[in-house]
């Protein structure tokens, strides 16, 4: 327990270093983007392929695995559809479509923010609760292997591309402008005036489309394009097939890889705190929280179809799920807006949002191990 306090606290402590190093510019905008770069392109692929080599796969628990693609499945459906009455979420994508910025990257922003589970966080949480014991962290990771990592280091990057300001094909503008929360709401229709034909095709086309085939031509191209060159994929691709085959992992080669862990994670929770910034208008806090909200509420359904529908092989099974349903989003989002021209402003509210997810599901999940256990 004293271990979980520290390595807590040690991840407060790399969070906050970040934050003082922005706000002391230590750090400019090119180290930024260079320490970026190494994290999720070099150092967090091969900490991925080894943890897929490394991993012991429990063939008992393959039933999982229908299970997690059909309770990701419902997921995505849910993602896209709860936006839409969603009131609050709605008011600020109307808002800031006048604004200027593509509605659809706002939307693709929000689908991007209610997927996936960051199981690096939760894989700890689950060892070290003594009740569920080594077969609840199997459980876990055949759960992941269901669906959630093909989607956070594969199908996110489509999705990504799909609604990016490419595929809109709209001028990009910031959203808090100096307009801020006193613009004009009947200014939009001189906004659209002004925009090319093409920019005010993608506004109407996309303000309230949530499906892939309200967006442009070319998008479902472009997103095949994206996942199929994805980094990370690709070394989860690769650390599972050297599993399944039965390649042994040279002690060597392991020890490399391993000693890849400490650095990745340590760069990860610093440019967390990097690119958090909680100086933000109230309607994009209004924006931060609406789709926090739907992430949440998608979680219920998630974890009460788990408990009431889907086969389990075990109670404890059932348990590690549920707690695993509840992981904060992936972290590997702020790259993926990044990689795909999202902007700054969009990457800090997604690091910002994802912050105040992460202390939310940590307060859930020790709950949760509470109640269930």
């Amino acid at each position: 327990q004293a271990g979980h306090h520290a390595s807590l606290l040690l991840v407060l402590f790399l969070i906050g270093a970040g934050m003082a190093a922005r706000r002391a510019a230590l750090i400019r905008p090119n180290q930024s983007e260079m320490l970026r770069l190494i994290t999720f392109k070099v150092l967090f692929p091969l900490f991925l392929l080894r943890q897929l080599w490394a991993v012991r796969f429990d063939a008992a628990l393959a039933s999982l695995l229908l299970p997690s693609f059909a309770a990701h499945c419902l997921w995505f459906g849910l993602s896209q559809l709860l936006g839409a009455w969603t009131p609050k979420f709605i008011d600020v994508q109307e808002l800031r479509a006048q604004c200027g910025r593509p509605a659809g990257c706002l939307v693709g922003w929000a689908v991007l923010m209610t997927q996936g589970e960051n199981m690096a966080f939760t894989y700890p949480l689950i060892a070290e609760a003594a009740s569920l014991s080594d077969q609840g962290l199997a459980c876990a990771v055949m759960w992941d292997l269901g669906a959630n990592i093909w989607l956070c280091q594969g199908l996110l990057w489509g999705i990504a591309a799909a609604y990016s300001p490419l595929a809109q094909a709209n001028s990009y503008a910031c959203v808090d402008q100096s307009a801020g929360d006193d613009l004009d709401l009947n200014a939009g229709a001189e906004l659209e005036d002004m925009a090319d034909p093409e920019c005010k095709t993608g506004l109407k086309g996309q303000r309230f489309s949530f499906l892939p085939s309200g967006l442009p031509a070319g998008t479902q191209d472009r997103a095949v394009r994206a996942v199929l060159e994805s980094s990370l994929l690709r070394a989860c691709l690769l650390g599972v097939g050297l599993n399944l085959f039965g390649v042994p992992l040279p002690w060597p080669i392991d020890s490399c890889l391993q000693a890849v862990g400490s650095p990745c994670k340590v760069l990860l929770y610093f440019l967390v705190g990097l690119h958090a910034d909680l100086d933000i208008t109230r309607a994009d806090g209004r924006f931060i929280m609406a789709v926090l909200s739907q992430r949440f509420l998608i979680q219920i359904a998630v974890a009460m179809t788990v408990y009431f529908i889907l086969p389990m092989p075990s109670t404890l099974a059932m348990h590690a799920v549920i707690v695993a349903v509840f992981s904060p989003g992936p972290s590997v989002l702020m790259h993926i807006l990044a990689e795909n021209d999202y902007g700054e402003h969009l990457v800090k509210l997604c690091v910002t949002g994802s912050l105040l997810n992460t202390l939310l599901c940590t307060i859930l999940q020790h709950s949760l191990l509470d109640f269930l256990l």
